[in-house]
């Protein structure tokens, strides 16, 4: 690690040059006003009202991307209204390229950002300079929305209730959209003194990747940095009403089990969503339902540790940033969260379990933050009953740093046997973010579990320092695990272990020697050092070498690193059926990743690899290929092949292929089909998810879902199990 710290050392007088183009945020923001309309919008994104003609043009936007501080080259003009229902934005993106040239891949719901032209929309009704509400629209009308924090922490999941519409043009597009103050979250309007939002707009034009903002915002930082925000005023937002949410469903499902038996079932429930006050939202399910989420995706886990599966369910999707403290670095094996809501209602497989409901409570502002988590999962034949209570609080201090702390509680019942006991388990955590400057900050936390049964009594504690600029990114985390911590409402990657995590990268722009189709040249090292806590040993290290990390003018990337990893294995490691010796085992890979254009009409993303895996030799293709010929359809099929020549105990050469397939069908925005297929050739397994949404009124929902699997049983029979679900909500907002 000497070369790697001395070379650093080295790196810092360049770096302090370069990043003078990194600028603290301005005293004097732009300003504009809303005017307030007597007849409200017909939201058609035809802007033919005269209201749009007579409000005040937010002004000239200047690049982010690629030349930071220049004027754009296709101008956008931004205008905003309000009444005593909303707040009314429009948007009129002026381009030259033809209508059907304009990206857009798809017209899911909460898009892939950057895989789209796009308008940002960034909300700060506190003025806090920290947090946001964001509304992000492409050109044929699809949404997404998302809240911030601290533009670090993101609920991706969280869907406002607010409407859209566009319109394609040769000479550009127009955006028209609506947002219900009921959707918004915001300070009351004080007697006297000044009164404003902070406001932040963002457009991406996808075929010359350039990115503008209407306040500027330096380019090695996020659009949705709030302190660099200007200020929309001219607001008189009415006082917040009673703002609840009502959504109830049914649900039908059939099912064919693997013995080949038969069963059906209906099941009512709902949610309510309560803002009892601007800062203060109350939420509670009854016979929770998740039919319509997303099924996991199959891997095949060539490491020692467990794969971290997303959570998908919407109800813990939402806020899931707030009760979510913990370090997901770069180092795929290290995770540490004291919570992580998939620990509840899902068995060992990933299959669900039945929740008789739940409750959360949080409260945001611009001095802290605080929720609460209740949730009761029911019995069953192989599972008992369990309780889960989850709080949370976080205080800001100062301008940019926020300190906060994390309880979960578990109860347990005793076993379907009624002789296996019950038991309480919990975790603590007290975590810290501090911005320590324009360019560096500081994560912690430290962390600790216990239980009424022995075996569950652990700490956990890690430091990540990142230094961001214009020109340069470092970063040094170091993490802690001891042997017995087990955060059973969250996860962890592994124990016993202390982690050191020092990296760094380039970022090389503008040089007279860089071909014209590359954009920036970013070389950089990224380590990972893992030693035994109890013993001090080394265990395992990797050391990434990127010789050439690029991306392209057209928004593609090409990455080539060479990866040293050296492995010491005390048990027998079993990979795909093969079987690892113990003992100590150093290789080297070439890794080869490359991806193409996502916003065009066919794109692709490849990872080959070719190296050492402990004693043998592992060839790895990875390919994913989209078709997306409108916005309307899109075909992705994918294909992993690991390749292993001589590994293991008994040299074994073996070749274990996952394939893949992915549509969707999109009549708009509301209306769509999709589904994915996938096969595993170790085992001849295949899963089949088919879904047809259709949003019938803003925020309601018709579903149809059909689920199928198929393996081979220990005999060796081929075995179908198979389940239909028809779900309808409607959400009424008062």
């Amino acid at each position: 690690m000497k070369p790697f710290v001395l070379f650093l050392l080295l790196l810092l007088p360049t770096a302090s040059a370069w990043a003078q183009a990194l600028y603290a945020p301005p005293a004097n923001k732009p300003r504009v006003a809303a005017a307030f309309t007597a007849t409200p919008p017909v939201i058609d994104g035809k802007l033919d009202e005269a209201a749009w003609a007579s409000a005040t043009s937010a002004g000239r936007f200047t690049q982010q991307d690629p030349d930071q501080g220049a004027p754009v080259h296709f101008a956008t003009d931004v205008r905003l209204l309000y009444d005593a229902r909303g707040l009314y934005l429009a948007a009129i993106c002026h381009d030259t390229i033809k209508r059907h040239q304009l990206r857009a891949p798809d017209l899911r719901r909460d898009f892939t950002l950057f895989d789209h032209d796009f308008l940002l929309i960034c909300l700060d009704g506190f003025r806090d300079e920290r947090n946001a509400m964001t509304f992000a629209i492409n050109p044929y009308g699809a949404q997404r929305d998302v809240l911030i924090f601290d533009a670090t922490l993101a609920d991706v999941e969280w869907d406002g209730l607010w409407q859209v519409r566009t319109q394609r043009t040769d000479s550009g597009w127009v955006a028209e959209c609506a947002i219900p103050w009921e959707t918004l979250r915001y300070a009351p309007k004080p007697a006297t003194g000044d009164y404003a939002w902070g406001l932040n707009i963002t457009r991406l034009r996808r075929a010359s990747n350039e990115k503008s903002t209407w306040a500027p915002v330096p380019r090695a930082l996020s659009p949705v940095r709030m302190d660099y925000a200007g200020l929309l005023t001219g607001l008189n937002p009415p006082a917040p009403g009673l703002n609840l949410r009502v959504q109830p469903f049914a649900l039908a499902a059939a099912e064919k089990g693997a013995d080949g038996s038969r069963r059906s079932s209906v099941k009512v429930g709902g949610e309510v969503k309560w803002a009892l006050t601007p800062e203060t939202v109350l939420d509670l399910t009854v016979n929770t339902d998740f039919a319509q989420a997303d099924a996991d995706r199959k891997i095949n886990n060539l490491s020692r540790f467990s794969v971290l599966f997303p959570e998908r369910r919407q109800f813990f999707l939402e806020n899931a940033s707030l009760f979510s403290p913990g370090l997901t670095p770069r180092a795929s094996s290290l995770r540490i969260m004291p919570f992580f809501s998939r620990a509840i209602g899902l068995n060992a497989d990933g299959q669900p379990l039945p929740f008789d409901g739940g409750a959360r409570l949080v409260h945001r502002s611009a001095t802290r933050n605080f929720g609460a988590l209740l949730v009761r999962q029911r019995a069953t034949d192989a599972e008992p009953a369990n309780m889960y209570y989850v709080g949370r609080y976080s205080q800001n201090v100062g301008a940019q740093h926020k300190i906060g702390g994390l309880l979960t509680v578990r109860q347990q019942g005793p076993g379907a046997d009624e002789v296996t006991p019950g038991y309480t388990s919990f975790t603590g955590a007290a975590d810290g973010f501090f911005r320590l400057g324009t360019k560096v900050s500081l994560s912690t936390m430290a962390s600790a579990t216990g239980a009424s049964r022995s075996g569950l009594r652990g700490v956990a504690a890690y430091s990540d320092l990142r230094y961001d600029a214009n020109h340069l990114s470092m970063w040094w985390a170091e993490a802690v695990v001891t042997r017995q911590y087990s955060p059973e409402s969250g996860f962890v990657g592994r124990r016993d272990v202390v982690a050191t995590l020092p990296g760094f990268y380039l970022i090389l722009r503008g040089k007279s020697w860089l071909p014209g189709w590359l954009r920036s040249y970013e070389p950089g090292i990224h380590n990972e050092y893992y030693h035994q806590a109890s013993t001090g040993r080394l265990l395992e290290s990797s050391n990434r070498f990127f010789l050439f990390d690029g991306i392209t003018q057209r928004g593609g990337s090409l990455r080539y690193y060479l990866n040293r990893v050296y492995q010491q294995l005390d048990e027998p490691f079993r990979p795909l059926g093969l079987v690892i010796a113990p003992g100590r085992y150093t290789y080297y890979s070439h890794n080869v990743e490359a991806s193409s254009d996502a916003s065009r009409r066919l794109s692709y993303a490849a990872v080959l690899s070719s190296g050492g895996y402990y004693n043998g030799w592992l060839n790895s293709v990875s390919l994913t290929v989209k078709l997306a010929p409108n916005p309307h359809f899109f075909l992705q099929p994918s294909y992993l092949l690991n390749d292993f020549r001589g590994v293991g105990t008994e040299t074994t050469t073996r070749r274990v292929a996952l394939y893949g397939l992915e549509s969707r069908l999109a009549l708009n925005p509301r209306v769509q089909l999709s589904g994915f297929y996938q096969r595993n050739s170790i085992d001849a397994s295949q899963v089949v998810n088919l879904r047809f949404a259709w949003e019938y009124r803003p925020l309601s929902f018709l579903y149809l879902v059909l689920n199928e699997q198929g393996y081979r049983s220990t005999t060796g029979e081929p075995v179908t199990e198979r389940g239909l679900i028809g779900k309808v909500s409607y959400l009424k907002q008062f």
